[in-house]
């Protein structure tokens, strides 16, 4: 730490030392060695910069600068991009053209930088496109007319966005449009499986995000419309789930392969996971279980979905026992 201090010390003093020895050149003209020496010491962010070149206008805090070559940048700390609180050390340039920078930059230096965590990197299908803003997984993402490739930007395209935390809001910095737009598809199904991020509809799987809207109360079981983007690899991307029927019972008959042990207090309690028939299903207390249940006997279920995967019993009748 004390030795970066000392090299710090080092470069402020040597660039102090070659600014007290020649003149420079600023805007073509010839400066007098007088106007070389009127040195400018102040912090701020950068607001603005050429994305292509380090050489040209910059805009840190509310003052605009002139970067040229001999201009050294120290990005010991990080980069000198949008975003950063940078040192500056510059020269005053005698000027009358409001237009051009009164100040060259000798040296930049980088004391607090931009990320983390205020650089935001979002790769994702774009879900919704308006003219001020477009979201991407769950996100909205501000831009203007100046963000570059942001007309490239269409609902469906897979893209990918460097952008920064402002006091408006995520804005873009950058955009690349990784893939054009993925075709919209709509269809039918029943809920076969839920979980957070997937579910399973009819034979397709669907994936959901925070920009997904779910219109009804979801349960394995129920009859779904799903309208959302099918991608490469054949999952869905919802855009709108909407359950248009509620679950129905499901009923069947089968061997006992598991039940919960019991506990007997007045009456036995079959509370827990049971197996009938290879399927899995919740026995509560509203449960109703006719007969004594017995592994490897038979028995008929009438379920209705419950949460995640499993079915929820109403009743449960043990029919025989079976070798």
């Amino acid at each position: 730490m004390r030795a970066r201090r000392v090299l710090r010390l080092l470069l402020i003093t040597g660039v102090l030392f070659m600014l007290a020895l020649a003149p420079v050149a600023a805007q073509g003209r010839q400066l007098p060695p007088s106007a070389s020496r009127v040195l400018v010491h102040f912090q701020g962010e950068i607001k603005s910069r050429p994305a292509e070149s380090t050489l040209g206008t910059w805009v840190v805090g509310s003052r605009t600068i002139s970067v040229v070559e001999t201009t050294m940048i120290d990005e010991t700390r990080g980069p000198a991009v949008v975003g950063a609180q940078v040192v500056i050390i510059a020269r005053a340039l005698p000027t009358t053209d409001a237009t051009q920078p009164a100040l060259e930059a000798v040296l930049i230096r980088v004391v607090s930088p931009m990320w983390p965590p205020r650089t935001v990197v979002v790769r994702g299908i774009v879900l919704e496109k308006q003219p001020a803003f477009f979201v991407v997984n769950g996100l909205r993402i501000i831009y203007d007319a100046s963000t570059p490739c942001a007309d490239e930007v269409k609902e469906g395209a897979l893209v990918l966005v460097w952008a920064i935390r402002t006091s408006e809001g995520i804005k873009a910095q950058r955009i690349r449009v990784l893939a054009s737009p993925l075709p919209i598809v709509e269809f039918e199904g029943v809920i076969k499986r839920l979980s957070r991020e997937l579910w399973v509809v009819g034979d397709r799987r669907v994936r959901l995000n925070a920009g997904t809207v779910i219109d009804g109360t979801p349960a394995v079981g129920a009859m779904a419309r799903v309208r959302g983007y099918e991608q490469k690899n054949g999952v869905i991307l919802a855009l709108v789930i909407a359950v248009v029927e509620p679950p129905g019972t499901v009923e069947w008959t089968g061997r006992i392969d598991r039940i919960p042990p019991t506990i007997a207090i007045y009456l036995p309690m079959y509370v827990g996971r049971w197996v009938v028939a290879g399927r899995e299903v919740w026995v509560t207390r509203a449960t109703v279980v006719k007969g004594t249940p017995r592994i490897g006997a038979q028995a008929r279920v009438v379920a209705v979905p419950g949460t995640g995967r499993l079915l929820t019993a109403v009743t449960i009748e043990v029919l025989t026992l079976t070798e």
